[in-house]
């Protein structure tokens, strides 16, 4: 078992939970900042959705023991679970994720958008239709089975497939599944788990749908806001990409926001040099980047941390090697940053009318 500070974990093996206040995330009181990874062990044998593996079924169990010590060695504090299958038990890998002091992020409605959005007119979108009751079972299923951990850092609804007019409609069904599993833990009698979004990387539409998502009453409205933006590739810097604009236009929103995953940049200068810096640590404090890398090559990732930059035909020498490994290392410097409490200046009513939802 890893070595925990006094206090973190009682007696019955429970790490404190993770809770929700203003546009922070909180444990014990303490302001708390993710730093974590997709853990998204891959079948290279089989292709596309279909190499997905469960990494909290039991068929998984001895190579999550196996990766545990490298997350550590890392500084890792979150895993973020995409693939959950409420078919396969999750009590083992969750009860030792606890243990080892690990938060889970796990990734709900997986189903409930198939196919191309880019695709979806506005007249064949049913949402009725695809909000179906399996759907909801099932993903309240993966509820039912893990909400009594206290490692639960919360509950993601992907968005990302709003990106046209049309698809905006989606947004209606995205607040639906926020609404249900926040009931489903209320009437469980558990603990408020965080329930959140995560955002598409379009540009036109984001601000919009964040302002959506963050209105209403509690009981419907979300509890944090993930975002993927891909501005950050090759070289660059906060100024140029537009990070600094993005930080500006989130300060005002009520509920907590982190990158939810980076761009997949694996260039290298000629001079050896890594042209993706990432661009959190003491720029933008509240963030889990990382995505790029085990989503890329988790065997390699798994095999070998210092070299996630790298794609299996690639040779890493040099200076280059443990680059990304270094900077992972330790926890993530405590900077100067905006505090909202309460409902932090979020909307108490949903809006009559946003543009990009007529």
């Amino acid at each position: 078992m890893a070595n925990h500070s006094s206090g973190e974990i009682n007696a019955a093996g429970n790490i404190s939970p993770i809770e929700t206040k203003g546009n922070w995330f909180w444990k014990d009181s303490k302001r708390f900042l993710i730093k974590g990874v997709p853990y998204e062990p891959r079948n290279s044998s089989l292709p596309g959705p279909e190499s997905r593996i469960n990494p909290l079924s039991d068929d998984w169990l001895e190579n999550l023991r196996k990766d545990i010590p490298f997350f550590h060695r890392l500084g890792i504090n979150t895993m973020f679970i995409e693939c959950a299958d409420a078919t396969q038990s999750p009590r083992q890998a969750m009860q030792l994720l606890q243990n080892e002091g690990i938060y889970v992020l796990l990734k709900l409605d997986t189903d409930l958008v198939r196919g191309d959005s880019g695709q979806l007119k506005a007249a064949k979108i049913n949402i009725a239709r695809m909000y179906s009751p399996d759907e909801v079972r099932k993903n309240l299923a993966i509820v039912r089975q893990t909400a009594r951990f206290s490692i639960v850092r919360g509950y993601k609804i992907s968005q990302s497939k709003i990106w046209t007019d049309a698809t905006t409609k989606l947004a209606a069904l995205h607040r639906a599944a926020v609404r249900d599993t926040k009931l489903f833990l209320k009437k469980l009698g558990l603990r408020p788990i965080p329930v959140g979004s995560s955002m598409s990387s379009d540009q036109m539409y984001r601000l919009n749908v964040i302002r959506y998502m963050t209105a209403g009453s509690p009981e419907e409205r979300v509890d944090f806001i993930s975002f993927g933006v891909y501005d950050w590739v090759g070289p660059s810097s906060f100024q140029m990409s537009g990070y600094k604009h993005l930080i500006k236009a989130f300060e005002a929103f009520p509920v907590p926001m982190f990158w939810g995953d980076d761009p997949e940049s694996n260039d290298v200068s000629d001079d050896g040099d890594d042209n993706m810096d990432a661009p959190c640590y003491d720029l933008v404090q509240i963030t889990d980047r990382g995505e790029r890398a085990p989503k890329k090559d988790f065997e390699r990732f798994q095999q070998n941390l210092a070299v996630i930059n790298a794609m299996p035909q690639e040779d890493i020498v040099g200076s280059h090697e443990v680059k990304d490994y270094d900077s992972w290392r330790g926890s993530f410097k405590e900077g100067k940053a905006k505090v909202l409490v309460g409902n932090g200046g979020g909307h108490s009513q949903l809006p009559d009318r946003l543009e990009t939802y007529s």
